[in-house]
């Protein structure tokens, strides 16, 4: 059985990412059709997410998972499991732009601020219970990006506000991971690599969208 703290774990990723789309709900100017089917959307993506990790933790211990699938399933996630996920998801999503015409820019809207709002939900219960003050550099940059997507989503365009926050936010996890020990994100340690790999991604995403509406 999962153990007091995995459960726990568990149920604060839950309400952050809650709590990430109420915000976004909220304080989005958009209709609330186009809203609703943008957070339904990001479920959607999130569940596949999830699903993502779980492959990820079985191709890392593929070896136990075959003596002992359920001691394997017990185990905690960790870094390489998330990056495998975000890999397949990925892929998942290049899929459906090049095969479904997806509406990435539309996502995107949604995607940046129920991040940044999950993440800083999550960094912020963390900070509490434990009364550290080690997460407070990763809290005032998510507590920076929502406030100018507060200030300005009615200002930039929505073709660049999205991918300009996001890669911000990871040019942002870039220098913390240089003088903090380390960076997480819902509790998994991440390498300063994949924060670089975040931050292209992020870019190119933006300028293909640009391209795509100017064209």
């Amino acid at each position: 059985m999962p153990s007091a703290w995995m459960i726990m774990s568990i149920g604060i990723v839950i309400i952050s990412f809650i709590v990430g789309m109420i915000f976004y709900y909220l304080v989005s100017p958009l209709s609330t059709s186009i809203k609703k089917e943008q957070l339904e959307q990001i479920l959607s993506y999130t569940i596949n997410l999830v699903i993502y990790i779980w492959v990820g933790k079985i191709l890392i211990n593929i070896q136990a998972f075959m003596s002992d699938p359920l001691a394997v399933l017990a185990y905690p996630s960790n870094s390489g499991a998330l990056y495998i996920a975000v890999c397949l998801l990925a892929v998942n999503v290049l899929y459906n732009i090049w095969k479904k015409n997806f509406d990435v820019n539309g996502w995107l809207q949604a995607f940046a601020p129920v991040l940044l709002a999950s993440s800083f939900t999550y960094e912020f219960i963390h900070l509490i219970q434990k009364e550290s003050t080690f997460r407070l550099s990763y809290l005032i940059l998510l507590m920076a990006l929502l406030i100018v997507f507060i200030l300005f989503q009615e200002r930039l365009r929505a073709d660049i506000l999205p991918s300009l926050l996001l890669a911000i936010w990871a040019a942002g996890l870039c220098g913390l991971s240089i003088i903090l020990p380390y960076i997480t994100i819902f509790g998994y340690t991440i390498h300063i690599w994949f924060s670089l790999v975040l931050f292209v991604t992020f870019v190119c995403l933006g300028y293909y969208i640009y391209r795509k509406q100017v064209s």
